[in-house]
């Protein structure tokens, strides 16, 4: 809005208020060189952006210097609309300059929050869009027809600056901890820059959007920087900082520091259901009770229904063992288990956590056998993975081992000459190889031999009774 009396201008926000965003202030022309007076009787302003000076014949467009708005209004919450509205490049950059002078110079929390606010509402917007475009993607017309590729795309790829449909600057998460969280210093107060990234968090949270994992990295850093662990243990339980597996990693790996961030993070992994990971954490600290007692509860879940228990049982044994290797119970396992052998105590876990998984069936003996025999030689007695695998060895009928051992005897010699290229000659016959885990019958022959023919003779001879009848009625 332009004045000719008190030669002055006025920016009014017609979409969001009617009140000015910035006080009264003059033109000026972007060329020092032109002489023309401001504001001359003979401008006419036409609807728009455009003035025509009719005595001169001269032509010039107005346009709003987002800088100097920037710098001289006031009510930052309007201007951070009025700046996503604009079209440009340069928006983007002036929206993260405004709210870095905001955080440098401790502009009030609340303040800070609605700027918050009104950019997460834009990214919510954004990303709602996008998962939108992608259920369209593809949308099947008929049922024998193929299928339409419907693409919509909000702004073009070489663009450097993402809008929304409605054509809103997108600010996104990267964005502001690059220009505008990482410019805090030590000088602003600890407390101050983590509220800051409280308040970020908390905007992120009611505009239904997941913070980023560098969000917590940071916030926890400088929390444990400064010695305000307090103050992130009340952040944790009060749900202010979500459950991720990233954040109980990092508690995790500060727990040396801090001794309550251990409990903190195994909390985490309950509540992310991280069963595996949290049984890992227990027994490499020797807590086998406890992490016997969780397996026990969540026994039926999905990620313990196949369940090795050999981290248990090195546990139990007091083996240092890596978690992850493929035959525990060998090599080092047998200094680490000879040593236990004096302690009561060793044995006594040990024979509770073997019969609780053996009871399970979770014993297996070609993977569990150094457990096994260390089992029998402490207690006298075979476990049931031994009783059931000496079972099966039994179970073998001697038939089947004397067929298979005809069948190993009568394997062709192999040729020490080498094979020639060509053979006219067919291959010969592949050998069937039983397992024993097969039937225990052996299979039937390929021609079997016919059955003898009886020959009846033309008289069969009579064959005397050795007791005579007349002796048999005299007994009588």
């Amino acid at each position: 809005m332009h004045n000719t009396l008190t030669k002055v201008s006025i920016v009014v926000d017609i979409q969001s208020a009617t009140s000015p965003i910035v006080g009264p202030k003059p033109l000026g022309f972007t060329n020092s060189g032109s002489a023309a007076a401001l504001y001359s009787p003979t401008w006419i302003f036409f609807p728009g952006r455009f003035v025509i000076d009719v005595k001169t014949g001269a032509c010039w467009s107005c346009a709003v210097h987002l800088q100097n708005v920037a710098r001289d209004c006031e009510d930052r919450a309007q201007l951070i609309e009025l700046l996503q509205r604009r079209s440009g490049d340069e928006t983007k950059q002036i929206i993260l300059d405004v709210l870095a002078r905001c955080v440098t110079r401790v502009r009030p929390l609340h303040e800070l929050a609605i700027m918050f606010d009104r950019l997460n509402k834009v990214l919510y917007d954004y990303l709602s869009e996008s998962m939108e475009q992608t259920r369209q993607l593809v949308t099947p017309t008929t049922q024998n027809s193929p299928p339409v590729i419907k693409v919509q795309q909000v702004s073009s790829p070489t663009a450097p600056v993402y809008r929304t449909s409605r054509g809103l600057v997108v600010v996104g998460q990267c964005d502001l901890l690059a220009n505008v969280l990482d410019k805090m210093t030590d000088e602003l107060g600890a407390e101050y820059v983590a509220n800051v990234y409280v308040e970020f968090i908390k905007s992120l949270n009611f505009a239904h959007l997941e913070p980023e994992y560098f969000l917590y990295s940071r916030l926890v850093g400088v929390l444990v920087a400064h010695r305000l662990c307090t103050l992130l243990e009340q952040l944790i339980r009060y749900c202010v900082l979500g459950d991720s597996a990233s954040l109980a990693e990092q508690l995790l790996s500060l727990s040396g520091e801090e001794p309550q961030f251990y409990q903190l993070s195994l909390d985490m992994f309950a509540r992310l259901r991280m069963h595996r990971r949290l049984l890992e954490v227990l027994l490499a600290r020797q807590q086998v009770l406890p992490a016997l007692r969780y397996f026990q509860q969540f026994r039926d879940s999905s990620q313990l229904l196949v369940y090795d228990p050999r981290l248990f049982f090195d546990a139990a044994l007091g083996i240092n063992s890596c978690g992850g290797s493929s035959s525990p119970g060998a090599g080092a396992t047998v200094a680490g288990a000879a040593k236990a052998a004096n302690n009561n105590s060793t044995r006594a876990l040990f024979y509770a956590v073997y019969t609780y998984f053996d009871s399970c069936g979770l014993v297996s003996l070609p993977m569990h056998q150094f457990y096994a025999v260390r089992f029998a030689a402490w207690f006298g007695a075979a476990s049931p993975a031994l009783l059931a695998a000496q079972r099966r060895a039994l179970s073998v009928p001697l038939a089947y081992k004397q067929h298979r051992r005809v069948v190993s005897a009568e394997a062709p010699p192999v040729s020490s000459s080498p094979p020639s290229r060509l053979s006219t000659s067919p291959p010969p016959p592949r050998r069937a190889i039983y397992s024993p885990l097969q039937p225990s019958t052996p299979p039937p022959p390929q021609n079997p031999p016919l059955p003898p023919v009886l020959v009846v003779p033309a008289r069969m001879p009579v064959r005397k009774s050795l007791v005579s009848q007349e002796h048999f009625y005299d007994n009588n």
